[in-house]
Formats: C-alpha cells, sequence, structure tokens
C-alpha cells in the first residue's frame, strides 16, 4: 500500500525509492510487525532513511554527493542547495544524468580527485568542446551555479539555492495503520 501511495505522491519514483521499504513480520514469538525505512548505507550509497527522511518527516533534505564535491571545492556553503538549470539533461526520473555530473565536475575540478578525468587529449578536447565550456558563476551578472557555454550562447546547469524546508508527503504511521485496521480482523479470523 505504501508503494502504491509514493508512486502517487512522488514524481516519477526511482525503483530505490520505491523499495526503500521493508517489513519485519510478527512471529509467534514476537506478535507484533512493523513497517521501516532502509536505514542502512547499501553499496556505497546513503541509507533511504536518510535520503528520504524529508519526505516522511517534513524538515530540510541532505546534501547530495554533487553537492559535497562542490562544498569541498569551496563553491557552495553548507546551507546552500543545488538545482537543475534549463541546460541540465535530465533521466527519466528526473534527476541529472550522471554523465553531466561527471562532466560539470570535472571542468570546474570540483571531484573528490580533480586529476582523476583530467586529460589533454583530443578526444578530451573535443568532449569538451562537444559539451560546450563549463563555468561557475559566483553571481552579478549571472545567477550563482554552473553554467555551460556553447558559442554566445550560456545556459544554466545548476542553480544555487537556501535550504529548502520540505511539508511531510506522506505518513507512513497513517498508511500502516489504516491498512492494519482493515487487514487485520480478517487474518485474525
Amino acid at each position: 500500500e505504501a508503494q502504491r501511495v509514493m508512486q502517487q505522491v512522488f514524481d516519477r519514483p526511482t525503483p530505490f525509492t520505491l523499495r526503500s521499504l521493508f517489513i519485519r513480520p510478527a512471529t509467534k514469538t514476537r506478535l507484533s510487525s512493523m513497517v521501516y525505512v532502509k536505514d542502512d548505507p547499501f553499496n556505497g550509497v546513503a541509507s533511504a532513511a536518510r535520503m528520504l527522511g524529508h519526505e516522511y518527516e517534513g524538515g530540510t533534505r541532505t546534501h547530495k554527493r554533487l553537492e559535497g564535491a562542490l562544498m569541498r571545492a569551496g563553491l557552495i556553503s553548507s546551507g546552500e542547495f543545488v538545482v537543475p538549470g534549463a541546460a541540465a539533461r535530465l533521466d527519466r526520473y528526473g534527476n541529472m544524468s550522471r554523465g553531466q555530473v561527471q562532466q560539470i565536475l570535472s571542468q570546474l575540478n570540483a571531484a573528490h580527485d580533480p586529476a582523476a578525468w583530467a586529460s589533454k587529449s583530443k578526444r578530451s578536447r573535443r568532449n569538451v568542446r562537444k559539451a560546450g565550456a563549463m563555468f561557475w558563476s559566483r553571481g552579478g551578472a549571472l545567477p550563482r551555479g554552473a553554467w555551460q557555454r556553447n558559442g554566445r550562447h550560456v545556459r544554466p546547469l545548476l542553480i544555487v539555492i537556501r535550504a529548502p524546508h520540505y511539508r511531510q508527503r506522506m505518513n507512513l504511521e497513517q498508511i500502516v495503520e489504516r491498512v492494519q485496521a482493515s487487514a487485520f480482523p480478517q487474518h485474525f479470523e
């Protein structure tokens, strides 16, 4: 039921989001069951509870890896976040494409290891020309963020915003209680 509600409430939820819940079933010795948001990190990715907690509780979200890299590079502060601009390529879930994030970090020298993708090869120079030069605006004529220049055209890739405050979008406890109230009597019988 919670997954069905997620698909209604969230805009194009990823499979990670839809699989973020688990159930601890009741047993003969423990006569209660629980629905949890997964709170263990998986494969170097932050836990679902950390990444999605603001959707269930409200408040501010945690920083994404991209924002962490921009903070380490000194481009944004801990109270700032970034949102995709008009030139950002989005995947089918509405998130920035990982390839473009790598391009931005590489061209801004903001990656965890700035030399990891550095290359003076002909292919690298061609790819930079094809993708367009990317630069960081510190404000003024252009709002703060990452921008892409193709010839005379300049388009935003990332725009810096203050910490967003989210309202509760899904009351997991209420959903569980509603399902329990309707299904328990039949299962008990």
